[in-house]
């Protein structure tokens, strides 16, 4: 099954096995660069077969994604974002995503620091970012008192990406932080039992 836009550029291609009763469906997610206003073409073709309809489009904003009462400005050319969530336990949030073309994407974000942001001895530090569990190079492309926006790049097949930070939304801000402070006195009582350890005579 093939989807053509409006421009007659290949949009989406998917491979399906017919039901018994010779009925068939596919998806395609329409977004990005490539997804603009007019009359799209979807050409099946199974076993020397063929058949083609057409649907229209129109192109639109698309819905705020929001994290508590926080909107979340995000872009992914080449794909759509299905989700966004945050996660207290691993400091970070989610992003769960759709690519539509054989082309990687790039998806920008602005990370209000409400919401998550990186902070080492007081000053900004820098997120990591894994995409599909893979560590993944970015771009800090504006940084102000109230947010912070990332340029990262999306290869195509990829559906999740994570940004880890050190602090999050206040709901669990405080919580993190405690568990830090415990896990970093754990560390001190650890290192200086094996200080004490080293100069004992043998």
């Amino acid at each position: 099954i093939q989807v053509f836009n409006p421009r007659n550029v290949l949009y989406s291609i998917d491979q399906v096995m017919p039901a018994a009763d010779g009925s068939y469906s596919s998806v395609a997610n329409i977004g990005g660069k490539l997804g603009i206003t007019g009359t799209y073409t979807v050409k099946a073709i199974f076993s020397g077969q063929s058949a083609k309809t057409t649907f229209e489009f129109t192109a639109g904003p698309a819905p705020a994604l929001r994290i508590y009462d926080y909107e979340i400005k995000a872009t992914l050319s080449n794909g759509n974002i299905s989700r966004i969530q945050e996660d207290e336990e691993s400091i970070s949030i989610t992003i769960n995503v759709n690519m539509n073309t054989e082309e990687d994407g790039i998806l920008e974000i602005t990370l209000p620091r409400e919401v998550i942001d990186a902070k080492f001895n007081g000053q900004d530090d820098e997120f990591i970012v894994l995409v599909d569990s893979d560590e993944e190079g970015f771009e800090e492309t504006v940084t102000t008192s109230t947010s912070r926006t990332l340029r990262i790049p999306v290869h195509t097949g990829s559906e999740e990406i994570e940004i880890i930070g050190t602090q999050v939304i206040p709901e669990f801000g405080i919580i993190a932080a405690l568990v830090l402070a415990a896990a970093l006195s754990t560390i001190i009582v650890a290192s200086r039992k094996n200080q004490i350890l080293n100069v004992l005579p043998r």
